[in-house]
């Protein structure tokens, strides 16, 4: 069985902490250079913008209480809905992949031109990341969506994201199996270390 924390942030199977599609891909993101406080902000707006989607989809947002400043990025989803006719099938979607002991919640599940997608939405700048991110959703679903996409929401208006390279997988895995290496291999002190502790 799958649970979420949402603070600090901990997937569990049966109990068991697993990591998240996003701390296992954080290997290829650095954003050391960003200001802390800008990267928070645009998380917790992410977020809200994420929420604020969910909650239309599912037919339970009241407009009256949202924030005005998120009005704008939730015409630009209504817009796309509109325009292509992509029909959402699930949302905020917790997937556990238990050959590769990961999880994650996917943004999107739906259906376009005939076919089965998953969509990850970004609301901000679109990370090199996301296409291994969306491969990651992909493959951790038991009915698996046969295509991927990013949608990008600004100001009113979208871009689409195909999700095309057949190399976002591996990369993934990749990202993967560093990630449980680190985790699991303890930090070895180098010899300059050892003698420098050893004189404290």
């Amino acid at each position: 069985m799958l649970t979420f924390e949402p603070e600090p942030h901990i997937y569990r199977w049966n109990g068991r902490a697993v990591p998240s599609v996003t701390e296992i891909l954080k290997i290829i993101e650095n954003f050391s250079m960003v200001d802390p406080d800008l990267l928070d902000r645009a998380r917790r707006f992410g977020s809200h913008v994420h929420l604020a989607t969910d909650l239309f989809d599912k037919g339970e947002l009241d407009l009256d209480s949202l924030d005005a400043n998120l009005l704008p990025y939730l015409n630009a989803y209504k817009t796309f809905l509109s325009e292509t006719g992509f029909v959402v099938t699930h949302s905020e979607q917790r997937v556990y992949n238990a050959r590769y002991k990961y999880a994650g919640t996917l943004d999107k599940r739906g259906t376009w031109k005939n076919t089965t997608w998953v969509l990850d939405l970004k609301s901000g700048a679109v990370p090199r990341s996301v296409g291994p991110q969306v491969a990651a959703y992909q493959m951790a679903c038991e009915e698996k969506p046969r295509k991927r996409l990013c949608l990008q929401l600004m100001r009113n208006r979208y871009k689409l994201h195909r999700c095309e390279d057949p190399a976002d997988w591996p990369i993934f895995l990749s990202c993967r199996n560093i990630h449980q290496f680190n985790d699991r291999t303890p930090h070895v002190s180098s010899s300059r270390e050892t003698e420098t502790s050893a004189l404290v």
